[in-house]
């Protein structure tokens, strides 16, 4: 089975092609976006912050609300590779899965520092849509660790992949409109919740 996804993954290894992926699901949700008056850019058209050269990776979605949705394209799938190449069941295998899911993590964690801070009063990020792009390898990270879904959510941060993607999106814009915003973030954790468990069943199973 992972030398199936590692032949699947071999075309988005490289950043260039990973980041072309990710941007054309974007560009998808943007023409459908524009069909209802909202506007996005690239984050490396608005002055609020330094940022690093690779920030064509990054687009930010903008609504009339001021509450913005940011769209990570930066994952690396290096560590998902390296789990790819040894045969389930091996002390390696299970060690490399380990390497996976603290690469996950620490995105994570890193991506929460690098990107919400210094964004101008008048606006604020509504949530962060991380991009792991690979369908394979959200699943198997979710599959044997179900915190971090949970864990990137309490940072404002939402797992996603190609498959989930424009599902999980159309579910933050639906709840956006509720003033409410614990309220509204309650249902999308639920949501979203119950969702990916289901992608995962899915993914394993079919």
């Amino acid at each position: 089975m992972t030398n199936l996804i590692s032949n699947r993954i071999s075309d988005v290894l490289d950043p260039q092609l990973r980041a072309e992926t990710g941007r054309k699901l974007v560009h998808s949700l943007i023409d459908y976006l524009a069909q209802n008056n909202h506007t996005h850019h690239s984050l490396s058209s608005l002055d609020v912050m330094d940022r690093p050269t690779d920030d064509d990776r990054i687009i930010l979605i903008q609504f009339p609300s001021h509450q913005d949705v940011l769209v990570d394209l930066t994952f690396s799938l290096d560590a998902f590779h390296v789990y790819c190449q040894w045969p389930q069941g091996t002390s390696l295998n299970h060690s490399a899965l380990k390497d996976h899911i603290h690469s996950i993590r620490r995105h994570i964690v890193e991506s929460d520092a690098k990107y919400k801070p210094g964004f101008s009063q008048d606006r604020s990020i509504y949530v962060q849509l991380s991009l792991v792009p690979s369908d394979e390898a959200l699943m198997i990270a979710l599959d044997n660790d179900q915190g971090l879904f949970f864990e990137a959510f309490d940072k404002g941060i939402i797992l996603s992949s190609p498959a989930t993607f424009s599902f999980v999106f159309r579910q933050v814009k639906q709840f956006m409109g509720i003033r409410n915003k614990p309220q509204a973030q309650w249902r999308i954790r639920r949501e979203l919740a119950i969702y990916l468990s289901n992608f995962v069943y899915f993914m394993k199973n079919y």
